[in-house]
């Protein structure tokens, strides 16, 4: 995360580091069905945006056309041995309006599997952090 504390209202992000440690170049999608993001408080999943619904195949009655690609680059390269970094507005996919401590970890489809998604997900590191009311 870029910070550990977070005003309500703040966007909490997130920053994925990607390192290619193959000795062949690696193209990663740029497409958000390639990323699960996974953020929780205290045991209990906070409310899904619908963005996040809609990425999982959840679509209900009074929704939106949200677009769910991130531009115009389908992929990534990365070279061998380099890092490249994708960075995530975590409200962007569950609504964090509430005060408390959270947990946040994201994964990633592995580039090498199937591109059905019937592959390996690789999972990263858990991060924690804390959304904060306003100071009265």
């Amino acid at each position: 995360l870029s910070k550990s504390s977070y005003a309500i209202g703040e966007k909490p992000i997130g920053v994925l580091a990607i390192k290619n440690v193959s000795s062949n170049e690696v193209m990663y999608p740029n497409d958000l069905y390639h990323v699960r993001v996974h953020v929780t408080k205290k045991d209990a999943e906070p409310p899904k945006t619908e963005l996040h619904r809609h990425l999982l195949g959840d679509f209900r009655p009074g929704d939106s056309n949200i677009g769910l690609r991130g531009g115009s680059v389908v992929a990534r390269s990365i070279a061998p041995g380099s890092v490249d970094s994708l960075k995530f507005d975590l409200s962007a996919f569950y609504d964090l309006s509430n005060s408390g401590d959270y947990s946040v970890y994201l994964e990633i489809y592995d580039p090498a599997g199937p591109q059905d998604g019937s592959g390996h997900w690789l999972r990263t590191n858990t991060a924690h952090f804390e959304i904060q009311s306003p100071a009265q």
